[in-house]
């Protein structure tokens, strides 16, 4: 609510700064009264509208906009952001402070409440009592209808005014024409171009916008421009300018003013005058000055409205809520270094806080901090989500999305092992080099994360042990292990993840209930799709030598790529076996769909690019009849090729449209080949 007022505030002055040094002297009446109204009502709005605009460089020079950006931030997180290191430096976990918990300012939100409703219900009353004022008045009038507005003359002392259709004047004044028909004119002026209904809207904006004195500037501001408006109305010649004047200066009087109406104000009559005789601005003057107003009120607009996003400097990114993160480079593969912990998707909707376990056991998205204790895990753990807000694909900041299982089951793994961060005699125990270097409960094992954390982190991944939230409410492990979700599913009730625990040394897959609560690490996207799976030429690949184990046909596959095409030839050393030899090509991006028929099997098949995993994917789609029973299965085929160019690695998945549960090591399987 501070930042809210802040911008509004900020918008409110900026914009009146501008009325008041381009336009309040200016005889544009007609667009001085539009720009007085939009300017309230776009200041209302624009702290909530935010434009995703990131400004980089290492070192930031100072503007309005980083200023603009450094104090809504600091109003709104209550804290200065922590500096960030070099992306290139390992990246430790900070310790963070404790923060105050929110219930140690209730009592002075509370008191903030009362006295804001306290001033919302005084202006309240004051505006029912000024608009039953003039309801009783005009009730007690005598009444003629006159075209198009109705004339109330009413024994009270009052000044001339109008409010909506109906125009208000002393009975006595008018009957011994002490009221000019010019002043008669001028308040029709009034009603024929609906003043009235700025005068209300502005009213009703007060109700709840009290305490922000600016509004006080606007209000006079659209009431003396109103006056300009109707005194110019009422003059229909030039000449006419002078007489007018004189009716002015003949009715001035100290009768009573009625508030929330129209209505002739003395104390106004000198500016009117000196606006009457002030010569009309050249067209091109008034052309010049709307311009440069229109250019300047945008300039406000996306100051203020593009700072919400904030400064991303080299190495990190910020979410929505202006969470800071630092990033680190593995492979081609951008990682964020922390667990995520926005509390709003990055369209600006919030994500539901559930803190009750029973709660917690819907199927709708939600998040929580590890023990429902924000102060002591928010900035240690990061957020807890479970599937459900990961399925909304509206987590990542923009330009980031939550991994699939691809991206962090094969394609991170793959480049660590092959690129000197596994451990072991087969390299495959890479668990310690993504790991943070505390946190973790001792393992005497050697490789195991829990094994020496100090020598853990070599990536600068920094994976820390957060525990998790099972899907039952309540939260464990918190020092063992550390479990993040992929955006992939197993079936209606099962989502995937992985998670690294401190007595074991590799990556491990997770099957777990999708309301469950585990932690969200993003990537970022590669808008180019094919950027990381340009592998050009020909590979041969070979099951025996590469699984070790015996290959009764003798099975080896070719893969050329060319363009957008991928051939694809499957041989076999025994044809005997009475399995022909299978040659096929796709055209990428599903742009084509090839069928095939295997021993009466009919197979549809398409394959597909994957941004940002060096891969591409086949799907096979098997259709096969049977006693005039149809019967359908789907398997999908990834391949992608390692940074090394030494291998190339098959990523398996099977679908079956039953949908009975599966163990995971029947349903998918990684197979590693060696390029010839």
């Amino acid at each position: 609510m501070t930042a809210y007022i802040l911008k509004s505030s900020l918008s409110l002055l900026l914009l009146f700064a501008l009325y008041w040094f381009l336009l309040r002297k200016e005889k544009l009446f007609r667009f001085n009264r539009y720009f007085l109204i939009f300017s309230v009502l776009f200041s209302l709005v624009i702290p909530m509208i935010t434009i995703p605009v990131y400004i980089t460089g290492e070192n930031p020079g100072p503007g309005l906009l980083t200023a603009v950006s450094s104090l809504t931030e600091s109003v709104e997180t209550g804290k200065v952001q922590p500096v960030i290191q070099e992306e290139s430096s390992p990246v430790p976990i900070p310790e963070y402070p404790q923060q105050r918990s929110h219930s140690d300012n209730s009592a002075a939100v509370l008191v903030l409440i009362v006295v804001y409703l306290s001033g919302v219900l005084v202006f309240s009353l004051r505006f029912i009592r000024n608009v039953l004022f003039i309801k009783r008045q005009v009730a007690r009038a005598e009444k003629s209808a006159v075209a198009g507005y109705t004339l109330a003359l009413t024994d009270e002392q009052v000044n001339p005014y109008s409010f909506f259709r109906t125009i208000v004047v002393n009975k006595d004044d008018y009957c011994n024409n002490k009221i000019s028909s010019r002043l008669i004119d001028h308040e029709l002026e009034h009603v024929m171009q609906s003043h009235s209904i700025d005068i209300v809207s502005m009213e009703l904006i007060r109700i709840f916008y009290w305490f922000n004195p600016l509004l006080l500037l606007y209000s006079s501001a659209i009431r003396i421009n109103h006056e300009y408006l109707a005194d110019r109305g009422a003059i229909h010649e030039s000449n006419d300018i002078r007489s007018y004047a004189e009716n002015l200066l003949g009715y001035i009087c100290h009768q009573k003013n009625v508030k929330l109406a129209s209505g002739f104000n003395p104390s106004a009559t000198r500016k009117r005058l000196l606006m009457l005789i002030r010569p009309e601005p050249g067209k091109a003057v008034g052309i010049t000055r709307i311009f440069f107003t229109l250019i300047a009120a945008m300039t406000v607009f996306m100051i203020l409205s593009c700072v919400t996003s904030g400064r991303q400097k080299p190495g990190t990114v910020k979410d929505i809520d202006g969470n800071e993160y630092k990033t680190v480079t593995i492979g081609k593969q951008v990682w964020m270094a922390e667990n995520l912990k926005t509390t709003r998707y990055n369209d600006g909707g919030e994500i539901s806080l559930v803190t009750d376990s029973l709660e917690w056991q819907k199927y709708d998205p939600a998040y929580c901090w590890y023990k429902n204790d924000e102060a002591d895990y928010k900035n240690k753990y990061g957020a807890i989500y479970n599937w459900y807000a990961v399925n909304t694909n509206k987590l990542c900041p923009t330009g980031w999305h939550v991994p699939d299982m691809i991206e962090f089951w094969n394609s991170l793994p793959d480049y660590l092992e092959h690129n000197g961060y596994g451990l072991g005699a087969s390299g495959k125990e890479v668990a310690k080099s993504i790991a943070s270097t505390t946190g973790w409960r001792p393992d005497t094992s050697e490789y195991n994360i829990g094994n020496d954390p100090g020598s853990n982190n070599k990536t600068g991944f920094s994976a820390v042990p957060a525990g998790f939230r099972s899907y039952t409410g309540g939260f464990g492990e918190e020092g063992e292990y550390a479990s993040w979700w992929s955006s992939d599913d197993y079936n209606q009730y099962v989502g995937k993840g992985y998670f690294l625990v401190n007595y074991y040394s590799r990556l491990q897959p997770l099957w777990v209930s999708k309301r469950a609560g585990y932690s969200v690490r993003c990537v970022k996207d590669v808008t180019d799709s094919h950027e990381f799976a340009d592998f050009s030429g020909t590979w041969e690949l070979n099951l025996q030598k590469s699984k070790g184990l015996s290959d009764a046909v003798g099975r080896t596959l070719r893969i050329s790529h060319d363009g957008d095409k991928i051939t694809m030839q499957e041989n076999y050393a025994l044809t005997t076996s009475g399995i022909d030899n299978n040659s096929f090509s796709y055209i990428l991006d599903e742009k084509e769909l090839n069928e095939r028929i295997i021993d009466s099997t009919i197979v549809q098949s398409s394959a597909k690019w994957s941004a940002g995993k060096q891969s591409f994917t086949i799907t096979d789609h098997w259709i096969q009849q049977v006693k005039g029973n149809r019967f359908e299965n789907i398997s999908k085929r990834t391949f992608f090729m390692t940074d090394n160019e030494k291998s190339l690695n098959i990523y398996t998945v099977y679908y079956f449209p039953a949908g009975g549960y599966v163990p995971p090591e029947e349903r998918e399987s990684v197979t590693y080949y060696d390029r010839r």
